[in-house]
C-alpha cells in the first residue's frame, strides 16, 4: 500500500511540510471548514494518482506555476518499504531507491500489479485502477457512465470488469473456441474461392438435384459397363483413361517444347545480330536510294543502338528463363513417356467407350465433390454458430455473476445509508458491449453521484481493486445526511485504501462522522499559506 509522499515544494506557513503519511482504510485530504477553493485538495489527490503511475498531475496548475519537480513516495508490501521518485519533467521514468535504478513507468506499474497480487492479464494496472481515481481534471466522473473513462466505449469498460473479477481466462477460452471455428470456416471459403477446393452446391435444393443426377449417372455407368462383352473392373478403366491422358499430355508437352525452342532461337538471334540495320546495311541502301537523308537515318540508328544496349540484359535474362523452362518441360516429357511405355492397357476398350465412361465418371465425381463441400461448409458453419452461442451464453453467465455481486453490495450500502428507505442504484450488464447504470425512479444529480460513489465502494469491497480516490466535487450535490453515512462506509474497506478530499465539515453535526474525519485526516489544508504549496495561484 501507499504509505508516504514527499515533495520539497510542499509548504505551510513558509516552512516545508515534510512527508505526508497514509494508512490502510480511509485517508482524508481535509480542506477548510467553510469550503475554501484552490488550496490543493484535488492537486494532492492527483499527486497520489501520480504515485500510482498516473500522468494527469503533469498537466496540473501546480506544475505550470512551479515548474517541473520531483515527487517522492513509498509503498509497503509484506513489511518492506520500497521508495521511489518520479519527476514531472520525465514522467515516463521512475527511480527506485532500493537499487538506485531508473525503470520505465510501464515496468513500475507492472511491479505494482505484481505486489498487489492482481491478475489483470491482458490489461495493464493503470487501465483498471485509473478509472476508480475520480479526481477533478481526469474526466472520469460521468455519473451516468461510471464504468467508462473518457472516449471509451462500453465494450472496453465491461471487459475491464471481466478482467478485474477474474473471469478473463474462462471467457478467453470460449472466445478461442469461437476464433478457431471462425478461422476454419474462413480458410475453407478462401480455399474454394481460389479453386483449391470444389465449390459447394449453393443450397439445399441444388444438393438434392445433385443427388438425383448422381443416381441417374450411376445407372448410365452401370449400363455402359454391361455393354462390353468381357468383364472388367474399375481399375482397368482408370488405367485406360490414364493411358489416354498421358498421350494427350505428351502431345501438349512436345508442342510447348517446340514453342519454347522457337522463342529461344529468336532471342539468341536478337542477341547475336541486334534488332536493327548495321552500317553495312545502310551503305547498300544508299546505292539504291542516293537521295535519302542518311544523316537522319544514322541518328535513328544510333538511338536504336542505345535501346539495344538497354535491352540486352533483359534478353539475356529472358534467355535463361526459357532455357530453365525447357529443361523442366523436357524432364516432364521424359517422365510421362516412361509412364506411357510401361502401361499395360487392355485392348477391349474403344476410345468412344472410354470418353463416354470417363465423362460420366467425372461428372459423378464433380457432383459428389460439390455435395461433400456443401456438407463440410454446413458443418463448419454449424460449429461456428454453436461456438458463438456457447461464448455468448458463458459471457452472459459471467456478466450476471459480476452484476449480482456488485448489485448485492450496492443494495447493502444503499439500505444502510438510507435506513432502508431508498432504492439502491442498479447496474445492468446487458451484453458484452452494453450496460445501464441508474437509480430507479430518481434521476437527480445528487442521487446519481451518490450512486457512483456507492458503485465504487461496492467494487472495492467485492473485487481485488486495491484503492480508490474520490474528489470533494463528488459530494457537493449529495445531502449532508447521506454524505455522513457514506464517509462511514469508507472505513469498512479493511486493508485497502481510499483517498478522498473533503471540505465544509463545519456544516455537519453527525458526531460519528466528525470523529471519523478527525481520525483519518492525513493532510489539512487552508487558505493562502496553508495551501498545499504555501500559496494560492488565484491570488493577485
Amino acid at each position: 500500500m501507499l504509505t508516504e509522499i514527499n515533495c520539497e515544494l510542499f509548504m505551510a506557513d513558509g516552512k516545508p511540510r515534510g512527508s505526508i503519511f497514509f494508512k490502510e482504510g480511509l485517508n482524508i485530504i481535509l480542506g477548510g471548514g467553510t469550503g475554501a477553493n484552490s488550496i490543493g485538495k484535488s492537486t494532492m489527490l492527483l499527486i497520489v494518482d501520480f504515485a500510482f503511475g498516473g500522468n494527469t498531475y503533469t498537466n496540473s496548475d501546480a506544475v505550470k506555476e512551479l515548474g517541473n519537480h520531483t515527487i517522492n513516495f513509498t509503498f509497503r508490501f509484506k513489511d518492506t518499504n520500497y521508495k521511489f521518485s518520479r519527476d514531472t519533467a520525465d514522467p515516463n521514468q521512475v527511480l527506485s531507491h532500493l537499487d538506485n535504478k531508473t525503470i520505465p513507468i510501464e515496468e513500475f506499474t507492472n511491479w505494482l500489479r505484481i505486489h498487489y497480487n492482481l491478475d489483470l492479464n491482458p490489461l495493464s494496472f493503470r487501465t483498471v485502477v485509473s478509472r476508480y481515481f475520480r479526481i477533478y481534471g481526469k474526466d472520469n466522473y460521468d455519473e451516468f457512465r461510471p464504468l467508462q473513462i473518457k472516449h471509451e466505449n462500453m465494450d472496453k469498460a465491461i471487459s475491464v470488469l471481466v478482467v478485474l473479477y477474474g473471469f478473463y481466462d474462462s471467457v478467453a477460452a470460449f472466445r478461442e473456441q469461437y476464433k478457431i471455428a471462425d478461422e476454419k470456416l474462413k480458410i475453407f471459403n478462401n480455399a474454394r474461392k481460389h479453386n483449391f477446393l470444389p465449390s459447394s452446391t449453393g443450397g439445399q435444393t441444388k444438393y438434392k438435384e445433385n443427388m438425383e443426377r448422381i443416381s441417374d449417372l450411376q445407372i448410365q455407368r452401370f449400363q455402359l459397363k454391361n455393354s462390353i462383352p468381357q468383364k472388367f473392373d474399375q481399375e482397368e478403366v482408370e488405367k485406360a483413361n490414364h493411358f489416354n491422358e498421358l498421350d494427350h499430355r505428351i502431345k501438349n508437352l512436345r508442342r510447348s517444347i517446340r514453342n519454347h525452342r522457337n522463342d529461344l532461337k529468336i532471342i539468341e538471334n536478337n542477341i547475336a545480330l541486334g534488332g536493327y540495320p548495321t552500317e553495312a546495311d545502310l551503305s547498300k541502301l544508299q546505292e539504291f536510294f542516293p537521295d535519302a537523308n542518311f544523316k537522319k537515318i544514322t541518328e535513328i540508328e544510333q538511338f536504336h543502338n542505345k535501346i539495344q544496349i538497354l535491352l540486352a540484359d533483359e534478353l539475356h535474362e529472358r534467355r535463361e528463363l526459357i532455357i530453365k523452362d525447357l529443361e523442366e518441360l523436357e524432364s516432364q516429357l521424359q517422365a510421362a513417356q516412361i509412364q506411357y511405355n510401361n502401361l499395360n492397357v487392355s485392348q477391349i476398350f474403344t476410345e468412344e467407350f472410354l470418353d463416354q465412361y470417363t465423362s460420366i465418371d467425372r461428372e459423378i465425381h464433380h457432383l459428389e465433390s460439390e455435395n461433400k463441400a456443401f456438407d463440410e461448409h454446413s458443418r463448419l458453419t454449424k460449429n461456428k454458430k454453436e461456438a458463438a452461442q456457447r461464448m455468448e451464453n458463458h459471457y452472459e453467465d459471467v456478466l450476471n455473476q459480476i452484476q449480482e455481486s456488485i448489485n448485492n453490495q450496492m443494495e447493502e450500502i444503499s439500505n444502510d445509508i438510507s435506513d432502508n428507505r431508498d432504492r439502491p442504484p442498479k447496474l445492468t450488464l446487458n451484453k458484452h458491449n452494453s450496460y445501464d447504470f441508474r437509480t430507479p425512479s430518481d434521476t437527480g444529480t445528487g442521487t446519481n453521484y451518490k450512486g457512483m460513489i456507492i458503485y465504487d465502494i461496492a467494487v472495492l469491497l467485492t473485487s481485488p481493486l486495491p484503492a480508490l480516490s474520490h474528489d470533494s466535487l463528488l459530494f457537493s450535490d449529495i445531502s449532508n445526511e447521506y454524505v455522513a453515512e457514506l464517509i462511514k462506509w469508507y472505513t469498512k474497506i479493511g486493508s485497502k485504501q481510499a483517498f478522498i478530499s473533503f471540505d465544509k465539515q463545519d456544516m455537519y453535526d453527525d458526531e460519528e462522522m466528525l470523529k471519523i474525519m478527525d481520525d483519518n485526516t492525513v493532510l489539512k489544508l487552508g487558505d493562502d499559506e496553508q495551501a498545499l504549496f504555501g500559496k494560492k495561484w488565484s491570488r493577485k
